[in-house]
């Protein structure tokens, strides 16, 4: 059984949102996947992690960047876990992802758009079926994330 986070976001760019949150997972000395829905979402969050905030980068590497093993953070369009992290974060993508190589996932979708909500509500049934532990949280007006109700 893994931990799945719902991050449901209503005022926040997701890029933003998730450097943030792997801020966080590098700070307790975790290591986690990126699962980006394609390719060209992968070089937008990669130079993202770069630049995000002044003074500071989150260290990451990507394909064909050598020495994934070693990247504390390993941005991708495949599920994959070269890094051997345990924590994956999705970014919009529209699957659940196998969580065997993972022990929680950080699942980040914009709430503003039904497609997106819909595919969240999939994925979060999914997880569900499969005997994950569920928790949801949703942004509220000055972008603070607020633990809601499953």
């Amino acid at each position: 059984m893994a931990v799945i986070n719902f991050y449901h976001l209503t005022d926040q760019d997701i890029n933003r949102a998730a450097a943030r949150l792997l801020e966080k997972v590098i700070t307790s000395g975790q290591r986690a996947v990126v699962l980006c829905a394609n390719d060209q979402h992968c070089q937008i969050i990669n130079e993202y992690l770069w630049t995000f905030s002044p003074g500071s980068f989150l260290p990451h590497g990507m394909t064909p960047d050598p020495h994934s093993a070693h990247q504390p953070i390993w941005v991708t369009s495949k599920i994959e876990n070269p890094n051997q992290a345990d924590i994956v974060v999705t970014l919009q993508i529209d699957h659940a992802v196998d969580m065997t190589s993972f022990n929680k996932c950080l699942d980040l979708f914009d709430g503003l758009e039904s497609s997106t909500l819909e595919l969240a509500r999939n994925r979060w049934k999914a997880y569900k079926n499969s005997g994950n532990e569920l928790t949801y949280w949703q942004q509220d007006p000055q972008g603070q994330w607020v633990k809601q109700q499953n």
